[in-house]
């Protein structure tokens, strides 16, 4: 018999796909936010790299998270991949507007925090509409 519904986290590279966009999201979120907290009320400029680096971890755990809650399995491999992939997005928007690389500390910190999410969404409680 045919399956009715199609999950489109069966797939491992739409589903990670899925986790960059969501990641995306939340990152630039977080930074649009970060900066409103720092022009409003820091007024200095002493604090963006933290808020930068808070916004990436951030924005990769949350986006694995809900890939790995969803998929149920693979989450390591699917958190690191999804932050490769989002630092890879970041090295060509940078290599575009700045002409130059980002450091390897951002690639180190993406994929640890891909990782955690991705690991930590696989060992949450399964959520109830879904169908296997």
């Amino acid at each position: 018999m045919r399956r009715k519904h199609i999950n489109i986290h069966a797939n491992k590279i739409s589903s990670i796909l899925l986790s960059v966009l969501i990641s995306s999201v939340i990152v630039t979120v977080c930074c649009v936010f970060f900066s409103f907290i720092t022009s409003a009320f820091i007024k200095n400029m002493k604090f963006s790299v933290f808020f930068s680096f808070a916004s990436l971890i951030t924005g990769c755990c949350a986006g694995t998270y809900i890939c790995g809650k969803y998929r149920r399995k693979s989450g390591l491999l699917c958190g690191t991949a999804t932050g490769i992939t989002l630092y890879l997005i970041i090295c060509v928007t940078d290599i575009i507007c700045f002409e130059r690389i980002p450091d390897i500390k951002k690639l180190l910190l993406l994929a640890l925090a891909g990782a955690i999410g991705g690991v930590a969404g696989v060992n949450s409680k399964r959520p109830k509409n879904l169908r296997d």
